[in-house]
């Protein structure tokens, strides 16, 4: 996929139906060090020494996502943290349920991700409840934030109901964004999109080029730590 779009480089994040299954983050680690980086969900037993192993291939963040955990493990947080991994939040901040995970996430101990545009409802508009709590994690100055349209409403391409969320957060935030493929779109039952267009979508999305090369370049290695290009 990386060298079908033109990518040089990027970042793995494990699907939650791996669960806390690693394996293929070490492995994917171990043949392209210079070229991935990983996100990992590790089980609560996991020992100090597989951190270590983790830290040392390039793992760099923990995924915590509702889908697999109705709290957070704070103290896997902490353990984490303590490695300078970044935490990676797949949560829908505009579900009533999922606001105790909210002030957690603004307390977080280093940096942290929001995956998805913290995944928002579109329909709400930028001033809807789970966009302005996005703004406030980006205003911690923590706090990195993936755009894609996986969040939209509609029911395929080009998504645009995603475009104000879009806009606004190039408009308040570029130096702490990001850009997610969702590739190979996981739990995705809709029409497949062409990841070409989901990339050409950021010339839309962000028509100067020098925003484009922060949240494409610059954001990423400063974040993952990737050399600077």
């Amino acid at each position: 996929m990386q060298e079908a779009l033109g990518l040089s480089r990027g970042l793995h994040v494990l699907s939650m139906m791996y669960e806390n299954n690693y394996e293929i983050a070490l492995h994917a680690q171990c043949r392209l060090p210079d070229r991935v980086r990983s996100v990992v969900v590790p089980w609560s037993g996991i020992t100090d020494r597989e951190l270590y192993i983790l830290t040392n291939v390039g793992v760099v963040g923990y995924r915590i996502t509702w889908r697999l955990d109705k709290n957070i493990d704070q103290r896997m947080v902490g353990r984490t943290s303590e490695r300078r991994w970044s935490m990676h939040y797949l949560h829908r901040a505009d579900e009533h349920e999922q606001d105790h995970w909210k002030p957690l996430i603004l307390k977080t101990p280093g940096r942290f991700v929001l995956e998805h545009m913290g995944g928002v409802d579109p329909g709400r508009g930028i001033n809807g409840e789970g966009f302005k709590f996005v703004l406030k994690c980006l205003d911690t100055g923590r706090c990195w934030v993936k755009l894609s349209p996986r969040i939209s409403k509609q029911d395929s391409f080009p998504f645009s109901d995603t475009d104000p969320l879009v806009k606004k957060l190039v408009e308040h935030a570029p130096k702490r964004l990001l850009w997610g493929s969702d590739w190979l779109h996981p739990q995705y039952f809709k029409p497949m999109p062409n990841d070409v267009a989901l990339l050409d979508m950021m010339l839309d999305w962000v028509p100067d080029e020098a925003k484009r090369k922060l949240i494409f370049v610059d954001n990423p290695a400063e974040l993952f730590g990737f050399l600077p290009v």
